[in-house]
């Protein structure tokens, strides 16, 4: 038997797909070095939050650093013995392979040799007003005071550096804000407690390898606790969090994906008893999945995470190619046009149902478009070529009882008259139209993506209880054409809001520029050959080092630009500053317990200051991007209903997918179950799915012969591939994880109703006196 013209040419564009894949894989990885990239970011879902590069960079890095942090907390009712607890987890802790001790300490460290490289330059405006309302005089008067004070402040600086105390002074505001997390605190009366920051060892860490630094952590910890039962140990952090919704997440997709796997293969095997029945359907989607993958790669240079888990979903689709080409290629030459007519139109509306998403505008959802479009395409070329070669004879299914309950369920949906069904499905879509804008909920925040563990919010909230730290994922950007400018901005928001002055950023580090000048003048006279600093020393009977200060004084005179003076500060303070020709910005963050409510109000009164917060951004990249992917629906949806009406003259194609997609909404609707993104765009497998059936049921239609037996048969393969799909997606609602539970809930509701009208549909077909005709 000699392959098909179709076939041949099919098979040819296979080998051009495979060539070509490989070509821009190994191009991909020799330009980019970063072999296969998977982003995950929601921050890239709308346009809206699309901030400078090097914005994003910083909240990127500053995201990255969250991300591998762990906070732990040490209680005991002795402060003492909770002193040699700190010391004791910190031993135990340089022997663990994946954590280490944070780098704040080291930070904090630098910052302070960094302030005495600089010192000339440091001053607050409360030490700038007290030098301007006294004389050199008083000024040593009261350096020799504070110098004799038994309540003396902690000296990071030698009297030689620091006569006056005033860098001394300057440091300590600075670190009392920079290390409120590290600084033990009394609990109760009896109980006191140390905060410590632990990281990973490697911020590229595997899940796996997360997972047993935790063990080891948690290890160390229970050992602790036994050889002292009053000592407390509690942890929390973005790792525990992560590596706790990863199980959940693997344990359900394990669980259900080993069930749903061994009934597909008991079912194909079972019914069709050939081998090739499993090889074609594996081949065609491990074949356009990789193509899908090499070709996004090459695209967008990465691939969104939103664009694997939903491509992930055309095994449906693509299920239904090969069950149809093992039913049907075998026949009269009318049923083989027909069956590759049907193919291609399939193809066709499930590629312009997810091109739609090209004109959103989003990056993700184009991303989606293109997996999809290539992943659907490269598997259809695949079931067109290796399936002459792999089914060159004809098998017969073990379907008998299957064909007989078929055919009699064709007979009955012969008999339900064509007005009551376009009735029902016109109120049907009526209905879902009303609910989406009446009764209808959405759900956007990405915290209802995954169910978090109680027990470790409990720890979240007991950990966070013992710290004086920062809101997580907040801040406010302060963009402004120079520091000078940036800076006024800052104090009209404090004079707005008084409760300002309590953020952490630029200003609590380094003074304004015009004040880095003021106070450059004022250390001069003080420190000139025989001036104040001099007088103070030989007060004190020593020897003024008077070359090294003026020395030190010249170093200073060139001021620096602070994107040079984070640098040598090093991270994580370099991110807190980016410039270009155009503008300056500067992240700021904000204390727990800060009213937003009013400060965003004030915020908003200053131009140029945003307040930015992780969750509500996200939350409104991810309700853009559900409501353009609801619009696009319709736009499927509407190209559908065209393809439908100028192929077969008649809207009642349309009619079975536009019907599962309103029974969908009207279920989520009235049963409380808010929608999200997921539910949107597992729509569209719905569609494609829908599409898929009445074409084949139309298609098939127009072949020769017995038009029972055809639709019975296009029929099983129907029921088949939606068995495949209802077994790979439906137990996907059974799920404890929200995500995956509404995809899985929305293809098992919409997909029934697909098939309930592709049985009234071939049952017309089957049984109806008047032929169809078909447009040009």
């Amino acid at each position: 038997m000699r392959l098909p013209r179709l076939a041949l040419t099919c098979w040819l564009a296979l080998c051009v797909v495979v060539a070509v894949a490989a070509a821009l894989r190994f191009q991909s990885s020799d330009t980019q070095n970063e072999g296969w990239a998977l982003n995950a970011d929601l921050r890239q879902l709308a346009p809206r939050l699309a901030l400078h590069p090097a914005t994003e960079a910083a909240l990127d890095a500053l995201t990255q650093h969250a991300s591998q942090g762990l906070v732990v907390a040490l209680q005991h009712p002795d402060e003492w013995q909770l002193e040699d607890a700190v010391y004791a987890f910190e031993d135990a802790l340089s022997e663990l392979n994946g954590l280490t001790l944070g780098s704040e300490e080291q930070a904090l460290s630098a910052y302070r040799a960094f302030l005495l490289t600089h010192r000339f330059r440091m001053l607050n405006d409360a030490q700038w007003a007290t030098l301007q309302s006294i004389d050199d005089a008083t000024l040593v008067k009261r350096a020799r005071q504070r110098l004799f004070s038994a309540a003396s402040a902690m000296q990071l600086y030698s009297v030689e550096e620091d006569p006056f105390g005033l860098l001394n002074d300057y440091a300590l505001a600075a670190l009392e804000a920079l290390s409120a997390q590290q600084a033990p605190a009394d609990l109760t009366e009896s109980m006191y407690v140390q905060i410590l920051n632990v990281r990973l060892r490697d911020t590229s860490m595997s899940l796996d390898a997360q997972r047993a630094a935790i063990e080891e952590l948690e290890a160390v910890m229970e050992a602790m606790r036994s050889a002292d039962p009053q000592l407390s140990l509690q942890y929390s952090g973005v790792p525990r969090f992560t590596v706790d919704a990863a199980q959940e997440a693997e344990r359900d997709i394990r669980r259900i994906s080993m069930i749903s796997g061994l009934g597909i293969v008991l079912l194909l095997l079972g019914i069709l008893r050939h081998p090739a029945a499993l090889l074609l359907p594996a081949l065609s989607i491990g074949f356009g999945g990789l193509c899908a993958f090499v070709a996004c790669q090459y695209l967008f240079a990465q691939v969104h995470v939103l664009a694997m888990v939903f491509g992930a979903s055309l095994v449906g689709v693509v299920v239904d190619y090969s069950l149809h080409f093992i039913y049907c290629q075998h026949g009269s030459p009318a049923r083989q046009s027909a069956l590759y007519r049907a193919l291609a139109l399939s193809l066709l509306t499930s590629v312009l149902g997810y091109f739609a998403l090209m004109f959103s505008g989003l990056q993700a959802l184009q991303q989606v478009a293109a997996f999809s479009v290539i992943g659907l395409a490269c598997g259809w070329l695949c079931v067109i070529a290796l399936g002459p070669l792999l089914f060159r004879r004809a098998i017969e299914p073990r379907d008998h009882w299957l064909r007989a309950r078929i055919a009699s369920g064709l007979r009955g949906a012969q008999q339900i008259p064509k007005i009551l069904v376009f009735m029902t499905a016109a109120l049907i879509i009526v209905s879902a139209l009303a609910s989406l804008t009446r009764i209808a909920h959405f759900s956007d925040s990405p915290r209802h993506f995954f169910n978090a563990n109680p027990a470790l919010l409990e720890a979240e909230q007991a950990v966070q209880s013992l710290s004086d730290g920062l809101e997580p994922a907040t801040f406010i950007l302060a963009s402004a054409e120079d520091a000078s400018d940036l800076y006024r901005k800052l104090t009209t928001l404090q004079a707005a809001y008084p409760e300002a002055k309590k953020l952490l950023g630029l200003p609590n580090l380094l003074p304004a520029p015009e004040r880095q000048d003021d106070a450059y003048e004022r250390y001069q006279v003080l420190f000139r050959e025989g001036g104040a600093a001099s007088q103070l020393l030989r007060s004190l009977d020593q020897r003024p080092p008077e070359a090294e200060w003026q020395q030190a004084l010249s170093q200073n005179w060139v001021r620096s630009g602070y994107a040079e003076l984070l640098e040598q500060m090093g991270p994580p303070f370099d991110v807190l500053w980016q410039a270009d020709s155009q503008e300056v910005r500067s992240l700021l963050f904000l204390p727990k317990g800060m009213n937003l409510s009013a400060l965003g109000d004030a915020v908003a009164q200053v131009p140029g200051l945003t307040l930015l917060s992780v969750i509500e951004e996200n939350t409104a990249a991810l309700r853009v991007l559900r409501e353009r992917a609801l619009w696009l629906l319709a736009l499927a949806c509407g190209l559908a209903a065209m393809l439908s009406l100028t192929r077969y003259r008649h809207p009642r194609a349309a009619l079975v997918p536009l019907s599962a997609i309103a029974v969908v909404l009207l279920v989520l609707s009235f049963a409380q179950i808010p929608i999200s993104v997921f539910h949107v765009m597992a729509l569209y497998l719905v569609l494609g799915l829908g599409m898929d059936y009445v074409i084949f049921v139309e298609e098939m239609a127009r072949g020769d012969g017995d038009k029972a037996k055809t639709m019975t048969h296009t029929m099983v393969a129907i029921v088949l591939s939606a068995a495949t799909s209802l077994l790979s997606f439906g137990l996907l609602s059974l799920s404890s994880m929200p995500v995956i539970q509404a995809f899985g809930l929305t293809v098992l509701i919409g997909n029934s109703v697909n098939l309930i009208g592709a049985f009234w549909l071939a049952g017309r077909a089957a049984y109806s006196a008047t032929p169809r005709s078909v447009g040009a």
